[in-house]
């Protein structure tokens, strides 16, 4: 395969012939480790980068130098024990940004994947076509609106199919025949790390957790991160137990400034996340970058300093919400250099609506939508100097909104002229957020998509499992209306909302390995059939929305409205003491 050009020389000087004796095998997220003589000594053969993170890796215990590796995204076949690659073709099957789970071979040709949220596939010709194992339409196999529960680990035995589900929802087995699946009882979870133990052809042994069956073992490849970084717990224990409400910034005047200071102080709350940046790309502060200066992007509505200083005297703790790649200024300046290109027209891309005038009947199309390309580096950088100036003016937190690539407009004409061979879009976001790392001291926080933080996904760019060791804080956005109604369609939708914040906050602690913490976003606003929820109802669905959080210990949580009226929360809602979100009162 061409792109293993640059790794395979190596590997042929440790196997100048085919291997004689049967190799072991053993994998960390960026290399495969090899042994001829019996594990007493290990051969290191690192892959090409664009292929992180491995993830798990099985093999033909007839003949192993047979061996399939899975990146997250993709299968890599070798028969020679390494000497060369081929890639087996999952894009037909699989949702493009569901992840590799587990693998298991049996024969020659017979291959099982289990994946994050597509569920279970089967190939019998060595992965040159793929079917779908069916499971189970309902829980746990199935969570409805096309998400699959998560298959970590599968074994082939003699009377089916055994599978461990993610998330600590069970092992299964899937017989032969019609019987429903079976829970297997009293499953033995097992915590290895490399490099204690390698890969042998009686137990696969990985990082991360196995669930041994009698004779047989799944997989659950989770990398875990050894130890706690000092300088993220110091973020981490600033940023903690935070309950805030969102601002745009024309609510952040001195005019309309201490309602809401009245409001946050009434409910016990302690926290305010502010535009000082909004997704028309205007900065309002007085920034003094030559950029936002040049393109006419620096309309201050409020003085920074001033700001924070009034919020910090009343205990408030300031989080300055900066989008990043929605930023319309950017995006058509000096003629769209910055933006994505439309490969159709070779105009810069947008997102367009059409409107239709009512009395006369004419049509008019409008751009309503500007992205920038996250490929390129000078917008990074760009974004990056924004944040590093915000974080000299005092606030005690930096939050990236918008860090992802666009999903709206007809994305399939979307193309990039500054993406490198092999980048991918979560490293494109890899990069801007390591960036900022490096120049900022406070928290980062980062927004993203509700279900990007309920299963393992790669949607827009937004890999949690790869971003998270360049942030301390995750807020998911898990508005309970965004989600497909076919979603948990056994709970009411009330019941659905608790469901949502309470699994999807513990999924997305165990995705983010519990080293930073998760504040979501609360839904606050009514839109669609909510609209006509009454005031009791609306106060429920909000109580039922931290309810989950507390129960999944969630390190905080912020309201959303965009027109900054918070009527949703209820009167007598308050928080005691402020910096315990397990405090809230309920009832």
């Amino acid at each position: 395969m061409r792109r293993f050009v640059s790794v395979l020389w190596f590997i042929l000087v440790v196997f100048p012939a085919f291997p004689q004796e049967a190799p072991r095998y053993r994998l960390t997220p960026t290399t495969l480790f090899t042994s001829l003589d019996g594990g007493a000594a290990w051969q290191e053969h690192p892959l090409p980068a664009h292929l992180y993170p491995l993830t798990t890796l099985t093999w033909d215990r007839t003949d192993p130098h047979t061996l399939i590796l899975a990146t997250q995204h993709e299968l890599l076949l070798t028969r020679d024990a390494g000497l060369t690659w081929k890639t087996l073709d999952l894009r037909g099957p699989l949702n493009a940004s569901t992840h590799i789970r587990a693998l298991a071979l049996t024969g020659s040709s017979t291959l099982l994947a289990g994946t994050s949220f597509d569920g279970l596939f089967r190939s019998r010709d060595g992965g040159l076509t793929w079917e779908e194992v069916p499971l189970p339409e309902e829980l746990p196999f199935y969570l409805g609106g096309g998400f699959h529960e998560e298959v970590a680990g599968i074994a082939p035995l003699e009377d089916g199919i055994a599978i461990l589900l993610g998330f600590g929802k069970g092992a299964y087995l899937l017989p032969s025949g019609p019987p429903s699946p079976r829970p297997i009882p009293n499953p033995v979870p097992i915590e290895r790390r490399f490099p204690e133990w390698g890969l042998d052809l009686q137990k696969i042994l990985i990082q991360g957790e196995v669930l041994i069956l009698p004779d047989e073992t799944l997989i659950t490849p989770v990398v875990r991160t050894e130890g706690k970084d000092p300088q993220r717990t110091r973020r981490t224990e600033k940023a903690s137990g935070k309950h805030a409400i969102y601002l745009r910034s024309p609510l952040a005047t001195p005019e309309h400034l201490p309602r809401y200071i009245e409001l946050l102080e009434r409910h016990g709350f302690n926290a305010v996340v502010i535009d000082f940046k909004d997704e028309n790309g205007s900065l309002r502060y007085e920034s003094s970058i030559p950029l936002a200066r040049a393109m006419g992007a620096v309309r201050p509505l409020f003085d920074a300093r001033t700001l924070i200083e009034t919020l910090h005297a009343h205990g408030i703790y300031v989080i300055a919400r900066l989008p990043v790649f929605k930023d319309k200024a950017l995006a058509l300046y000096d003629g769209g250099t910055y933006a994505f290109l439309d490969r159709k027209t070779g105009k810069p891309w947008g997102v367009f609506r059409t409107y239709t005038d009512e009395k006369t009947g004419e049509t008019r199309t409008e751009q309503v939508e500007f992205w920038v390309d996250p490929y390129n580096e000078e917008v990074r950088a760009y974004n990056a100097a924004i944040a590093e100036e915000v974080a000299s003016l005092g606030v005690d937190e930096i939050q990236f909104d918008y860090i992802r690539f666009p999903s709206d407009g007809d994305t399939s004409t979307l193309t990039s002229r500054y993406k490198r061979p092999q980048e991918t879009p979560t490293d494109a976001l890899i990069a801007f957020l390591s960036e900022v790392r490096e120049r900022i001291s406070v928290p980062i926080s980062l927004d993203v998509f509700g279900f990007n933080a309920t299963s393992r996904m790669s949607y827009l760019g937004q890999d949690i499992t790869r971003l998270w060791p360049y942030i301390d804080v995750l807020c998911p956005m898990y508005y309970p209306s965004h989600y497909s109604r076919a979603f948990l369609p056994h709970l009411s939708y009330l019941e659905r909302a608790r469901w949502i914040y309470r699994e999807s906050t513990l999924r997305a602690r165990e995705m983010t390995e519990g080293q930073i913490l998760i504040r979501p976003y609360v839904q606050t606003f009514l839109i669609g059939g909510e609209r006509n929820f009454e005031e009791e109802t609306y106060y429920t669905y909000f109580r039922l929305q931290i309810q989950g959080l507390i129960e999944a210990q969630a390190g905080g949580f912020t309201c959303w409205n965009a027109s900054g009226n918070y009527y949703m929360i209820p009167p007598d809602f308050t928080l005691r003491p402020p910096e315990s979100a397990s405090a809230a009162r309920l009832d």
